[in-house]
């Protein structure tokens, strides 16, 4: 256990001027842990895993995405009408295995191995062209409809790494402050901030608020970066 929230509470309060608890009940900071900063972080850093299905042919739409995934990745497949011999690409497919066509050989020794290497290399991605992608509704939709069933079908999917706040690893601990913080200055500016101004005259009733919640949430994101995923195909 790295996080503990009843310490945290107070580390919190602190770093938003100690708002008393009719500002700031126990038990919604308790919430801005154990429920918004876990589904944060769980955002920002989540596990990731591979799963698969076969093709039925003409089906272009698959509900294969597990329950706990978060959000499908990407999608890479081969459709078995590419299994077919042309002047692009002659090659025996049970003998693309690379271990198994340089066994032995040091490309180093013979630079146009290298060469050869990589255009096996290219030969093999042609294999895997078709892609997909995750609809609105959940399922996963290759892109071309494949032609005939049984086709493998690979998918990359993230899913919560954690299941409790106070599993988080050491290295977050301070970005899941900071963005409590973010969110105790929210709640305050919509309590004290109902009214900030009208014409030729302004009020200064949640404005400090609505800067530090900016300053936190920016301290909290530049600690945990958003990283982007880059799709196959």
């Amino acid at each position: 256990m790295s996080l503990v929230v009843s310490d945290e509470k107070n580390v919190v309060r602190s770093m938003c001027a100690e708002p008393d608890t009719t500002l700031l009940p126990d038990t919604t900071l308790g919430r801005f842990f154990t429920v918004n900063a876990l589904a944060w972080i769980n955002q920002r850093r989540p596990a990731e895993a591979i799963g698969s299905f076969e093709t039925v042919a003409e089906q272009q739409d698959y509900s294969e995405k597990p329950a706990t995934a978060l959000k499908v990745r990407c999608v890479w497949w081969m459709d078995a009408s590419w299994l077919k011999f042309s002047p692009t690409m002659e090659i025996v497919p049970g003998s693309m295995d690379v271990g198994h066509q340089f066994a032995g050989v040091n490309t180093v020794d013979n630079p146009d191995l290298v060469v050869a290497f990589y255009k096996k290399l290219n030969a093999y991605q042609d294999y895997f062209r078709g892609v997909g992608e995750e609809t609105p509704e959940g399922k996963i939709r290759l892109k071309p409809a494949p032609t005939t069933s049984g086709d493998t079908v690979y998918f990359s999917y993230t899913y919560k790494r954690w299941a409790d706040i106070e599993d988080v690893a050491n290295e977050y601990v301070d970005a899941v402050r900071n963005y409590v913080a973010a969110c105790v200055m929210r709640h305050l500016m919509l309590k004290r901030g109902e009214v900030r101004g009208g014409r030729n005259w302004s009020g200064g009733g949640g404005e400090r608020e609505s800067q530090a919640q900016e300053q936190f949430m920016a301290e909290a994101e530049r600690q945990v970066p958003q990283r982007f995923a880059l799709s196959v195909g």
